[in-house]
């Protein structure tokens, strides 16, 4: 077997046969178990799971003193929205998915799905910004 290495710094490279690496190992005990257990934690540490907690989103906008227009009404009605958004999508998906039955059906669901984000931002956007808003 043949493996690659590449080094951070200068270093001298000894390379050591299979049969005379063995030897080594069999001769000396305790450099078998400090390469076990150096081997052991560089593996713990690469297979170690990130944290899964995320911070909400409302609350990363309130500790960032985000301007947020509208009162506690606003935003129940804005979270309502996203739901029913999600929801819709939700059935969308799921009825070209068991409709069409390939995979080749992704696009036709992403496409309008899309369009329908696309345009719900721009027209939040006239909503938040009082600026915006069209005179009568």
């Amino acid at each position: 077997m043949i493996g690659s290495v590449r080094a951070a710094r200068s270093t001298d490279v000894i390379a050591v046969g299979r049969a005379d690496f063995t030897e080594l190992l069999h001769g000396s005990p305790a450099l078998s178990l400090a390469l076990n257990r150096s081997l052991g934690h560089q593996l713990h540490d690469r297979r170690t799971q990130a944290p899964t907690a995320r911070p909400r989103p409302t609350t990363v906008a309130l500790i960032a003193h985000m301007q947020v227009g509208g009162d506690g009404v606003d935003l129940v009605a804005l979270y309502s929205l996203g739901l029913v958004l999600n929801f819709a999508a939700l059935l969308w998906s799921c009825g070209i998915a068991m409709r069409l039955r390939t995979i080749q059906a992704g696009p036709v669901i992403q496409l309008p799905v899309f369009l329908g984000l696309f345009f719900v931002g721009i027209g939040l956007d006239e909503f938040a910004n009082p600026r915006l808003r069209r005179q009568a």
